[in-house]
């Protein structure tokens, strides 16, 4: 009977550091899991709080009636929504600096918890759950961009310095009101919320502060662009060396 029981206190001595790791090593799974599920949970709510930043700038201008950044925002909004493409327009840059912010927060907080869960996978001698945690941390390492150097956008027929004038008749006969304008490469123009596309050959879409448009042919020689606005107004544009 005395041997009986020193054989199962021998046995309970052998198991219980075996039984102490696996408790160790569920105890590091289930901190780790924490973190990754808190990670997720930020990331949803980081989205979430941007996306509704742009929304309430897209009912800030559309009840300015500026068409032209409308346009933009409705842009912006479908690429995040759609594709997760982050905004780089202007309007929304404090929205999107706050996002990127809560963003590295959350996976600056990961990346710590993973690199206590190694720490402590490798104290346990757990060799092959280090080694996961480990994976992931390479895999998931900020990624150190190469310089690039930024190409600017093509020219175009009708980038340049331009003199445009728009006809306006009135009871007192017709006044003309005359700009003068530097029609940038990309679609841009010297004159803030002003914009341009190219819908054809030599055919073109002004777009003027505050959504007006004026739908532009250029000439042959690329000397001069005539068309009408939305509302029927002549317009002429004569390039200015």
């Amino acid at each position: 009977m005395r041997l009986l029981f020193v054989l199962v206190l021998a046995t309970t001595a052998v198991l219980t550091p075996r039984a102490a790791e696996a408790r160790q090593s569920d105890a590091i799974k289930a901190t780790l899991d924490k973190a990754r599920s808190a990670h997720g949970a930020r990331i949803e709510a980081a989205r979430t709080k941007l996306e509704k930043a742009i929304e309430a700038k897209i009912e800030e201008v559309a009840a300015k009636a500026d068409l032209a950044s409308l346009k933009k925002l409705e842009a912006v909004k479908n690429a995040f929504v759609q594709d997760r493409t982050l905004p780089t327009e202007a309007l929304v840059a404090k929205a999107r600096k706050d996002y990127d912010t809560e963003i590295f927060a959350a996976n600056l907080a990961l990346r710590k918890a993973r690199e206590t869960a190694k720490l402590d996978y490798t104290k346990a001698r757990k060799i092959a759950e280090a080694e996961a945690v480990d994976a992931e941390l390479r895999a998931s390492a900020p990624k150190v961009a190469r310089p690039q150097v930024k190409e600017p956008p093509p020219n175009d027929k009708i980038t340049g310095q331009w003199s445009i004038a728009i006809g306006d008749r009135t009871l007192e006969g017709e006044k003309v009101r005359t700009m003068n304008i530097r029609i940038d490469a990309g679609g841009g123009a010297s004159v803030p919320g002003m914009l341009w596309r190219k819908d054809g050959a030599d055919v073109y879409t002004l777009i003027f502060p505050g959504g007006r448009t004026a739908k532009v042919r250029l000439g042959a020689r690329g000397e001069q662009f005539r068309g009408k606005m939305t509302d029927g107004k002549p317009v002429i544009g004569n390039r200015k060396v």
